[in-house]
């Protein structure tokens, strides 16, 4: 059966669209109507409250249910390839279910390493479009890659900073590590070095650093 549903979006502006497609997956950003788009009776005033003051939401209109991780890649493609401020979901109503679901632990964001808060650009969508299909081709890549990403989806909703330093490590560790079992350090610290090109401030000593820390 055809599901339509919407997720307001915060932290996000835009300019110069109506509506913006990602793929052929069924999502898409549009201005977010609340009479046309949602049934809020039933629920609390604040939520009713938070709902109404999303300009924009993602709009999820398909069959399949397994939409949610689909949605994750999307807003992880916002927050790594983009300089904005990314933006996050806190709920997911189905109108032609009367269902609301509030998202207790949403994407968090560091504010100690500021992004800048400008509306959106049309370019700006098209770098976040590219990034989502290039972590798409990732999560189907290898177990490797789709638990590498699991991580760092789990790093970005951490409410405390130190969970979400430890799971960055867990992430470079599924990513970088050797495909058999045993010690990880040294292919891990070299291949990650290697990465960043040896740079001054991320030697192979910076990285064996970091991941004894972890």
């Amino acid at each position: 059966a055809q599901m339509r549903i919407v997720m307001p979006l915060y932290e996000f502006e835009c300019n110069a669209i109506q509506s913006f497609s990602f793929g052929n997956c069924g999502i898409a950003i549009q201005p977010l109507t609340p009479d046309e788009d949602l049934d809020l009776s039933g629920l609390s005033k604040l939520d009713t409250y938070h709902i109404e003051s999303a300009s924009w939401a993602l709009i999820y209109d398909g069959g399949d249910t397994a939409y949610k991780p689909l949605v994750n890649l999307l807003l992880m493609s916002f927050r790594i390839f983009l300089d904005h401020s990314p933006p996050f979901i806190k709920y997911r109503v189905c109108k032609g279910e009367n269902q609301v679901i509030r998202i207790n632990q949403p994407m968090t964001y560091n504010y100690s390493a500021e992004k800048i808060q400008i509306p959106y650009e049309s370019a700006d969508l098209m770098q976040a479009e590219a990034g989502f299909q290039h972590l798409r081709k990732m999560d189907a890549t290898s177990t490797r890659t789709k638990n590498a990403l699991y991580f760092l989806y789990r790093a970005f909703h951490a409410d405390k900073w130190i969970d979400s330093f430890v799971l960055m490590m867990c992430s470079l560790e599924s990513l970088f590590s050797n495909d058999a079992s045993g010690g990880a350090t040294e292919a891990i610290t070299t291949r990650v070095s290697s990465l960043l090109s040896s740079q001054t401030r991320y030697t192979k000593s910076d990285i064996r650093n970091l991941y004894d820390l972890r």
